[in-house]
């Protein structure tokens, strides 16, 4: 026993040391590790008990994957064990009877205080209790991700990550994360992806990389399609990814030669003051009556998607996409940017996909389906057939068969892929790379915000909760912030909060002094754009403020 004691001891300080010496060079470290491959134990072990991990347990895409996933490992035989950092109260989904739910030290209060140790810690005292034998970790862009990866590969634990993102996509945010990727993600035993194409991409690169789909809600999406001139959108309400601004700019052309066409719009409101610039965007183009907002839905699915003629994705990227696959199961024809990569658009069955960014385009494809009711018919038949390759039983036997054979050293492909599916990377890597380089449309919200703007969206915001508010962090965002507040809305701000300025300035608050405060009493507006430190910032004002208290400025 003092033997192990010693030895889960010399991992943990030998993980917080790399932290300390590789923090902001994790490629570094990963080479290093790579080089000294024999390190790793080599022994065979038959899997029992699973641990999955997130950063939080809230309402989310990847918290539905999650709890889709954990009762078909039980199914399988395997014990779960869920660890994250936090449990929100809006956490939505039903984790089977038995699961034990562990929280660690977040990645936030690692990075805010340079100390990985006391999370190293928490993960050995559950490695040693829950006798976990594998981890399946869905946080594939975590900034320490390296870190966690070492204390379960040190214990002898096979690690598997999970990818809910797609492999190009933060070029479109101007990060450059894709190049540690390429080095931490050789160490991981196994990398879950979405797509064929992703798995190729990973594949050329040397990651052990297996392509398994989504679980599904096994609810059935029926009613009346097909008729009158309905158009339906769904998703998050921001710019860069699903370019929710585009509607306007579609059904713009749309109604000079449907003027009846209606178009509605559900989701939630992700990018700050976004409902009002709808708004605003529609009533400009005189759309009041073919344009609606209909507001955030979690139930009645079925009834959303029930009698719509078109469903229209504007998105520059996806990784799945849920809303596609409801759709087709719906039955309902597609009209789409171009994303060749996704796994439920490679049959090329049920929709039409148009150019990247191109509004005309798209709304000459949905013009042509309200017109054509036969071609409607076709494409909506071919919709449900196109997604009949995908069960949920056939994902809960990938897994197996994944499990099974970890302890394999498994042959990376490095022959050439088909030339098909090598274009259509480069041309999404390609594409993506212009997005971030150029802007595109989704110009940086430095740009993009005028001052006169961004007054707009602020006083908005203070008119609607009616509470004292409170900036963070405080750069420079921060401080243009409250200048506008204080000389364009003659409003004071009450508190300011920035970890590393209350270590100089004794009136500016930290995140662990928020801990000891009431913070439902105020109003915090986010003021960072960063795409380097964009979750760190989010996660960290998350843990201590209602999520109904928080503008995201520059989400």
């Amino acid at each position: 026993m003092k033997e192990i004691q010693t030895l889960n001891e010399s991992i943990v300080n030998k993980v917080s040391d790399e932290y300390s010496l590789y923090k902001g060079r994790e490629r570094a470290l990963a080479d290093k590790y790579l080089s000294e491959a024999f390190l790793w134990s080599p022994e065979k072990r038959q899997i029992k008990k699973v641990a999955m991990f997130y950063y939080r347990l809230s309402i989310g895409g990847a918290q539905r994957v999650i709890a889709l996933l954990t009762p078909m490992f039980i199914e399988l035989g395997y014990e779960v064990t869920f660890i994250t950092e936090s449990v929100e109260e809006d956490f939505a989904y039903n984790l089977p009877e038995g699961v034990r739910i562990v929280t660690i030290p977040s990645e936030t209060s690692v990075l805010g205080t340079g100390n990985y140790c006391v999370r190293a810690r928490k993960l050995q005292e559950i490695i040693n209790e829950e006798k976990i034998d594998a981890v399946c970790y869905h946080a594939s862009s975590s900034r320490i991700l390296l870190y966690d990866l070492l204390m379960f590969k040190l214990n002898g634990i096979k690690f598997i990550a999970i990818k809910h993102e797609m492999f190009s996509q933060y070029m479109a945010y101007r990060s450059d994360i894709l190049y540690t990727q390429e080095k931490v993600f050789c160490l991981l035993d196994r990398l879950v992806v979405l797509s064929q194409d992703e798995m190729n991409f990973w594949n050329i690169l040397g990651v052990k990389t297996e392509h398994i789909d989504n679980p599904m809600g096994e609810y059935m999406l029926s009613g009346k399609k097909g008729e009158g001139n309905y158009i339906l959108w769904l998703g998050r309400l921001e710019k860069i990814q699903k370019q929710c601004m585009d509607i306007v700019l579609i059904m713009k052309e749309v109604v000079k030669e449907a003027p009846d066409a209606v178009l509605k719009i559900y989701g939630n409101e992700v990018s700050a003051g976004i409902v009002r610039e709808l708004s605003k965007a529609i009533e400009k183009e005189k759309l009041e009556n073919n344009v609606m907002y209909c507001g955030y839905v979690n139930e009645n699915i079925a009834e959303v998607y029930s009698n719509a003629s078109v469903f229209l994705v504007t998105s520059s990227f996806e990784s799945f996409s849920l809303t596609i696959f409801e759709s087709k199961k719906s039955g309902i024809p597609l009209v789409t940017y171009d994303m060749p990569y996704l796994s439920l658009l490679k049959e090329k069955k049920g929709f039409i996909a148009v150019e990247n960014d191109n509004t005309k385009a798209a709304a000459d494809a949905i013009v042509k389906l309200l017109k054509d009711e036969n071609l409607r018919k076709r494409l909506s038949q071919e919709a449900k057939e196109s997604i009949a390759e995908f069960s949920n039983e056939k994902v809960k036997y990938k897994w197996k068969d994944l499990f099974n054979n970890l302890s394999e050293n498994m042959n990376v492909k490095s022959e050439m892929y088909a030339a098909e599916d090598m274009a259509t990377i480069l041309r999404t890597i390609l594409y993506h790379y212009h997005k971030g380089v150029s802007g595109g449309r989704n110009k940086t919200p430095e740009r993009e915000n005028t001052a006169s703007d961004m007054a707009a969206v602020i006083k908005y915001y203070i008119d609607k909760k009616n509470m004292p508010i409170a900036i963070y962090p405080f750069g420079k965002i921060g401080q243009y912030v409250k200048e506008i507040l204080n000389e364009k809305l003659n409003i004071k701000e009450i508190l300011i909060v920035d970890n590393n300025l209350s270590k100089i300035d004794e009136e500016i608050k930290s995140i662990d002094d928020l801990k000891e405060m009431d913070c439902t009493q105020y109003l915090f507006f986010i003021c960072s754009s960063s795409v380097k430190y964009h979750e760190e910032i989010r996660r960290a004002i998350q843990e201590v403020a209602p999520r109904d208290n928080l503008v995201d400025l520059f989400p």
